[in-house]
């Protein structure tokens, strides 16, 4: 089992390390589509590449303390297009409960063999604070 890296400080609140690689990997494996809806537009990025997609920790990089493992690991990592990823910060709990739901059923054994532990959606829904 990976251990959580050491939080540094930034802003008064705990930053914990991210890897660039593995954010790579879950694109390449999310074949640069917002894993909402695949059909969602999106746009080449400037290298030329691939389709820009923004990567979102499912299980917030925020709770690495409380479920003492390494969260930056490519089975928690979803890629969203820019107005999905804006929705699960931003959006209206209505709207966003049913991205939370579609996204952690893909990824709930993945995610509990992370945690090392079993997770419900409830308790996903608290940690975004929308139940």
């Amino acid at each position: 089992m990976l251990t959580a890296a050491p939080a540094a400080r930034s802003g008064g609140c705990h930053a914990y390390p991210r890897d660039p690689a593995v954010s790579l990997a879950a694109r390449k494996r999310a074949q640069y589509l917002c894993q909402i809806d695949p059909a969602h537009k999106s746009f080449l990025r400037r290298d030329g590449q691939a389709m820009y997609v923004e990567t979102h920790h499912l299980i917030p990089m925020s709770t690495t303390d409380y479920y003492h493992v390494n969260l930056d690991r490519e089975q928690n990592i979803v890629c969203l297009c820019s107005t999905c990823h804006n929705q699960i910060h931003y959006g209206r709990k209505e709207d966003v409960k049913p991205m939370l739901e579609k996204l952690f059923l893909s990824r709930q054994q993945s995610i509990c063999a992370i945690l090392g532990q079993d997770i419900s959606l409830d308790e996903l829904f608290r940690i975004y604070k929308v139940l």
